[in-house]
């Protein structure tokens, strides 16, 4: 008699049902997915939290003083600071699966996001010293898309080998 066998005969002798193993399986299970749903929602949270932080002191600094020496903050900020940052989470993005429904929309956060770095810092101090309102400009948007597009891809690439060495 194998060992699961005898398991749930041990039960069955106890004066448990097979019902009631079944039901506290099942409410396992959604325990389980709910653990996880909630593991899920956290990692989302951070990421976009420190993305959010990443992209708020890069325009704090601006406005702090990096006015004076404008070419090396945008130099700094809008051609390593964000794309890197761009490239590193959304490479997360691509790897974890707790992105698996929201990954698109997360390319189009990270693109308005790349949108409003110039908006916010640049502009806003343009719009401020002529009195003149502006729109963002819209091919800022592309930049920050293809990072992200570029970091998913390397990450769902990742994911996918693994996957496919752990099959082996």
């Amino acid at each position: 008699m194998k060992p699961a066998q005898k398991l749930k005969g041990a039960r069955l002798e106890a004066g448990q049902t097979q019902e009631r193993d079944d039901a506290s399986l099942l409410a396992h299970r959604e325990e389980s997915k709910d653990a996880v749903k909630s593991r899920r929602a956290f990692l989302r949270f951070v990421l976009v939290t420190v993305y959010l932080v990443v992209w708020g002191v890069s325009v704090l600094a601006f406005w702090m003083g990096g006015r004076t020496d404008a070419m090396g903050y945008s130099l700094v900020v809008f051609y390593a600071v964000l794309p890197l940052s761009t490239l590193v989470l959304s490479f997360f993005i691509g790897c974890g699966r707790a992105w698996d429904g929201c990954k698109r929309t997360m390319l189009f956060f990270f693109g308005a996001m790349s949108m409003l770095g110039p908006y916010v810092t640049f502009s806003l101090s343009n719009m401020a010293s002529f009195q003149k309102f502006n729109l963002p400009e819209l091919s800022a948007f592309l930049p920050g898309l293809l990072c992200a597009v570029a970091g998913m891809a390397v990450g769902a690439a990742v994911r996918a080998a693994k996957r496919k060495r752990a099959k082996r």
